[in-house]
């Protein structure tokens, strides 16, 4: 009576495994082949944001407008006079 009640306990375990893992594969082909695949194309975006940043930056001018020509005369003279002095 013990061996039966062992037999018939290995037996729902083993049945009930295989249950699950045939439930598993069964899902697994129904996802892989019934649904589409996402793909991210991660190398096209950071082209493109990388274009971005180059044509920021070749759009950018340079603005001398923080400096008029007196400053610019005192700066040079600084540095004649510093250059002179060594």
């Amino acid at each position: 009576m013990f061996s039966f009640s062992l037999n018939n306990f290995i037996f729902t375990i083993i049945f009930s495994l295989l249950i699950i893992l045939a439930g598993h594969f069964l899902w697994n082909y129904l996802r892989d082949n019934y649904t589409t695949k996402k793909t991210k194309n991660i190398i096209h975006g950071q082209i493109e944001k990388y274009q971005k940043i180059i044509e920021q930056i070749q759009g950018q001018s340079i603005n001398d407008e923080f400096l008029n020509e007196k400053d610019v005369q005192d700066l040079n003279n600084d540095l004649a006079a510093f250059a002179n002095g060594l």
